[in-house]
C-alpha cells in the first residue's frame, strides 16, 4: 500500500508558509488562539466501533487530531455510532466522518496520519498490520496482541518501519503514576534503610510521605482519565519521539500476563526464556506462543 499522508518534514513546511502567511488569515488557521493549525492536525481513523471506541469518543479527547473516517465489520455500527457521537459530542463533527465495513478500504481511501484500533483482541494485530503497513501510526488497545508470537511480530514491524505504536495502558501515562514510577527509577526508595511507593492507577502513596511532597495531583478513574495517553500518542505522532507505551513495551507487558495463562492451562512451573521468546526444554508449551490463523486473515508482510 502507499503512504497516504504527508511527511512530517511536510508538517513543518506547511507550518513554517503559514506563519510567514499575511495577517489578514484567521488566528484560528495560524493557532493562535490556542487551537492547533490545520497543518499540525493528526488526521485519524477509528476502527472497531464497540465498546471502548464508544468510550473514547464519548469521555475522552483526541487534542490535536481530528477523526476523518471510522471503520467496523459490520457497518451500521458505524452509523450507530455517529449518531451518538452526534447527540452528545457534536464537537468531533460525526456528520462528516466517511464510513467504511472493511479497514483495508478505510487505508486505501483516506489521507490519514494514524488509526485507533479498538477491534476484538482476535482481530487486533490482523489490524494493526495493515495499518502499519500503509505507513500509518497506531494506538492499539489492550491487550495488544492475542499470542506471544503475534507481539514480537508486531513489534519487528513497528521498528522495521520506523512507525509510531502506542499501547493503550493509559496508566503509564497518568502524571502521578508517571511521576512514582520515575522516583522508583531515580532510586528514591533506596536512600533510606527504609521506604516505599505504591502506584494505585492515579494514586500514589509512600512511606515516608515526604517522596511524594513535590508529586502532581491524582488522576480520578473514569471519564478523561486517558486524555493524557491519547496526548502522549499524538504528540509522538507529530515529533517521531517514542510514546510512553511502545510497540516492545506493550508487547513484554502482554507477554506476562500469557505466560500466566499458560502456567495455568498446563499446571505445572515452566521456565521462559526472555531472549529467544520460549519455554526452555517444553514443546508442549510452546505450542501455546502462538494459535493457527484462518485461511485469508493471515498476517500482511511488511518492509
Amino acid at each position: 500500500m502507499r503512504r497516504p499522508t504527508c511527511s512530517r518534514r511536510d508538517f513543518l513546511v506547511a507550518g513554517a508558509a503559514a506563519v510567514a502567511a499575511p495577517h489578514v488569515l484567521p488566528s484560528r488557521v495560524l493557532g493562535l488562539d490556542g487551537a492547533t493549525p490545520p497543518s499540525e492536525t493528526v488526521r485519524v481513523g477509528i476502527a472497531g466501533l464497540g465498546g471502548r471506541a464508544r468510550w473514547i469518543l464519548l469521555n475522552e479527547d483526541l487534542p490535536g487530531a481530528r477523526i476523518v473516517a471510522v471503520a467496523d465489520c459490520e457497518l451500521p455500527r458505524c452509523d450507530q455510532m455517529a449518531a451518538a457521537v452526534a447527540k452528545d459530542r457534536p464537537d468531533l463533527q460525526p456528520a462528516s466522518w466517511k464510513k467504511y465495513a472493511d479497514i483495508r478500504q478505510l487505508l486505501d481511501q483516506e489521507k490519514l496520519d494514524a488509526v485507533f484500533v479498538e477491534t476484538t483482541t482476535h482481530a487486533r494485530v490482523w489490524s494493526m498490520m495493515h495499518v502499519l503497513a500503509a505507513g500509518c501510526d497506531v494506538y492499539g488497545e489492550k491487550p495488544l496482541t492475542l499470542t506471544i508470537a503475534e507481539g514480537r511480530i508486531l513489534s519487528d514491524a513497528a521498528r522495521k518501519l520506523g512507525r509510531i505504536l502506542q499501547t493503550g495502558t493509559q496508566q503509564r501515562s497518568m502524571p502521578i503514576n508517571a511521576h512514582g514510577s520515575q522516583l522508583v527509577r531515580d532510586g528514591a526508595i533506596f536512600r533510606g534503610e527504609k521506604g516505599n511507593i505504591e502506584i494505585l492507577r492515579g494514586h500514589a502513596r509512600a512511606n515516608p510521605p515526604e517522596l511524594l511532597k513535590d508529586a502532581p495531583p491524582d488522576t480520578p478513574g473514569g471519564p478523561k482519565e486517558s486524555i493524557p495517553h491519547i496526548a502522549n500518542f499524538i504528540h509522538c505522532v507529530r515529533t517521531r519521539e517514542k510514546p510512553a507505551a511502545d510497540a516492545e513495551t506493550g508487547h513484554r507487558a502482554t507477554t506476562v500476563c500469557y505466560l500466566i495463562n499458560i502456567c495455568r492451562k498446563l499446571g505445572r512451573k515452566l521456565q521462559w526464556n526472555p531472549q529467544t521468546e520460549k519455554f526452555i526444554g517444553d514443546d508442549e508449551a510452546n505450542q501455546l506462543l502462538a494459535r493457527p490463523r484462518r485461511q485469508g486473515y493471515e498476517l500482511p508482510a511488511v518492509g
